[in-house]
């Protein structure tokens, strides 16, 4: 797959193009746009072969929940007892709270493009949502976030039918998460930060 380099004067471009995008970022018009360009790439070169109905790979959805059971198994391991109860959600039986692990693999840039029901946050009272970011090696990135970072978060990210987008970028050890209308939100400090899982704050 061909790494493509965006420069801040393209970006700027980008965002100029995503104006007339009422519900859409100026991620979303270069996600579309690189997806466009590889999918193109794809074709010509036939480096891909094309999945059939049955499907010879897995699926989005299969990919989520293969991650999201290699990291439930790694939180068990470390005595946070936890099960997954409903897609996404987990069930945290030491604090008797529900935790949210939308998942993705990695994509173009450093970037993950995550998403969750806006309004399961609200009716499962949950006490932190986990992003789980799955490298190209295999390795997934925990960004644990505790409940005032949810609050503080939440409310200002982007909504597409009803569901939250989180756009995570990485930039060397640094992690953000792109606020639209605002910037990049650091979550470094959320890193690995699972001792949250183990905290009653309801």
């Amino acid at each position: 797959m061909p790494q493509i380099q965006v420069s801040d004067e393209i970006y700027r471009r980008i965002e100029r193009l995503a104006i007339p995008f009422v519900d859409r970022t100026p991620e979303d018009v270069l996600r579309r746009m690189l997806d466009s360009f590889e999918e193109g790439n794809r074709t010509k070169a036939s480096r891909r072969p094309a999945i059939s109905a049955a499907g010879s790979g897995p699926s989005r959805k299969d990919r989520g929940k293969q991650i999201r059971e290699q990291y439930i198994a790694r939180l068990q391991a470390e005595d946070i007892d936890v099960r997954i109860e409903d897609g996404v959600w987990g069930y945290l039986e030491v604090t008797k709270s529900w935790v949210a692990f939308p998942s993705a693999t990695e994509g173009r840039l450093g970037r993950w493009w995550l998403g969750l029901g806006e309004e399961d946050i609200s009716q499962k009272q949950c006490a932190a949502i986990v992003l789980l970011c799955c490298h190209e090696s295999g390795t997934i990135t925990d960004i644990v976030l505790p409940l005032h970072a949810v609050d503080e978060i939440v409310p200002r990210l982007s909504q597409s039918k009803g569901h939250l987008k989180f756009n995570v970028r990485r930039t060397g050890n640094r992690w953000e998460l792109m606020i639209p209308r605002v910037g990049p939100f650091d979550v470094s400090e959320y890193i690995g930060a699972r001792e949250v899982l183990r905290l009653k704050v309801r």
